[in-house]
């Protein structure tokens, strides 16, 4: 974004715009290419525009090269607006764009963070310009794909039970599988279940027998606890009986088990039919 300014870089520059990304750029030409020594803290920082300006009083034939190299390194903001501050894309893409550039900025300067830290890194990669906004939009449509296959974990974003799936995904591993889950780490919900999975590239089979195993695992769970407080019993009825409670649990869209259930829970509560049921068949 740009603003106006009126400090000392922008009467260097005889310029009074100011842009964050354009600043970020010039610290990192000049430190990186310049050997301009500034302090690591400066990049992103507040004094940044400062180090910057003294710099170019101290060393003026820099300030041709900026205006001459900028644009050579640079892309246009429209190729880099798919890139946000998604925690997720983050990590995503900070690995991915460190093999591409050969820039590993995060560790030197630590007020140059997410999506700024992302996009410097493509701007400080010296590249040629055209092949850069074609590598560009190569890991773009990698990043578009990859989240096409979140599809996969749809069932652990359901509105009610998601949160619970995904610990108990988390959980699963601990104990079925230690070595992935030392790899993927601790997720409590779908953001960073989505996250521990990027982590690990599993191929398609593997992932979906992961699934598969998990949700089985989880369903077993869930039958048990239906259970708690249940018996089951056998009781011989005569088929026209069986057909009846076959009719009544279709009409009632329930289970045999439920119609036996609500029916003796009505008889017992209401006495309407079995009492003096001696007397009926006299």
């Amino acid at each position: 974004m740009t603003a106006r300014c009126n400090d000392l870089l922008s009467e260097v520059m005889s310029d009074t715009t100011s842009n964050y990304r354009r600043d970020i750029w010039m610290w990192l030409f000049l430190n990186e290419y310049r050997d301009a020594k500034f302090h690591c803290v400066g990049c992103g920082g507040i004094s940044m525009r400062q180090m910057v300006a003294r710099h170019l009083q101290e060393n003026p034939g820099h300030k041709k090269d900026i205006l001459a190299r900028r644009d050579w390194f640079m892309v246009p903001e429209g190729e880099l607006a798919w890139i946000t501050d998604e925690k997720r894309q983050y990590e995503w893409l900070f690995e991915r764009l460190q093999r591409m550039t050969g820039e590993n900025l995060a560790p030197n300067f630590p007020n140059l963070q997410g999506r700024n830290l992302l996009i410097a890194m493509l701007d400080i990669w010296d590249s040629p310009l055209k092949e850069k906004i074609v590598d560009i939009k190569g890991i773009k449509e990698h990043w578009i794909y990859h989240k096409n296959g979140d599809i996969k974990f749809k069932w652990f974003a359901d509105a009610s039970e998601g949160e619970r799936r995904c610990r108990f995904a988390s959980d699963w591993l601990q104990k079925n599988d230690r070595y992935l889950a030392r790899s993927m780490g601790v997720f409590e919900n779908y953001a960073e279940l989505l996250i521990c999975f990027d982590k690990k590239n599993l191929n398609s089979a593997e992932l979906k027998l992961l699934l598969m195993n998990i949700r089985r695992s989880w369903n077993r769970q869930s039958s048990r606890e239906r259970q708690v407080g249940k018996k089951q019993y056998n009781f011989v009825l005569s088929n026209k009986v069986v057909e009846c409670l076959d009719k009544l649990a279709e009409d009632h869209a329930l289970r045999r088990a439920q119609v036996l259930e609500l029916l003796i829970k009505k008889e017992f509560e209401n006495g309407a039919y079995l009492a003096g049921w001696e007397k009926r068949f006299e």
